[in-house]
């Protein structure tokens, strides 16, 4: 149980450390940028910095040791995406499939991770709004 708890803390940290550099980023934004920029367009551009830096990160071979570190929490976050893709592909090659079977099957891994993300939202929606707590109740 000591170490599913470990875990779970080390997820959650580097989850919550990855979504202060976002924000921070985001604040820096703010008072880089004129403030006609809507606050929509500063967090797209955030996380656009922030998919930049997760790249970097994922080639020169740093990203590995978040994850191993963090586990689902470095993978969870919006930029956390990249480097799972790019790990689904590299093992489906490791196991010998061609690039177009392992963008396949990376294509499988962001369907079925969106899906269940879009299905538990409309759960969630589905169960608010019964209660007349939803935005359409």
């Amino acid at each position: 149980m000591d170490k599913k708890l470990s875990s779970i803390v080390r997820a959650f940290v580097c989850g919550g450390v990855i979504c202060l550099g976002i924000q921070l980023i985001m604040t820096v934004l703010g008072s880089v940028l004129p403030p006609e920029v809507p606050l929509a367009l500063r967090g797209s551009i955030a996380l656009l910095i922030g998919g930049v830096i997760t790249i970097a990160l994922t080639l020169s071979g740093a990203y590995a040791k978040i994850d191993r570190f963090g586990g689902m929490g470095a993978n969870v976050p919006f930029i956390g995406l990249v480097p799972a893709v790019a790990g689904v592909m590299c093992e489906a090659r490791a196991h010998g499939a061609s690039l177009g079977g392992a963008a396949l099957a990376a294509l499988k891994a962001m369907g079925m991770l969106f899906g269940c993300g879009f299905a538990i939202s409309l759960i969630i929606g589905f169960a608010l709004t019964a209660l007349g707590v939803g935005i359409f109740a």
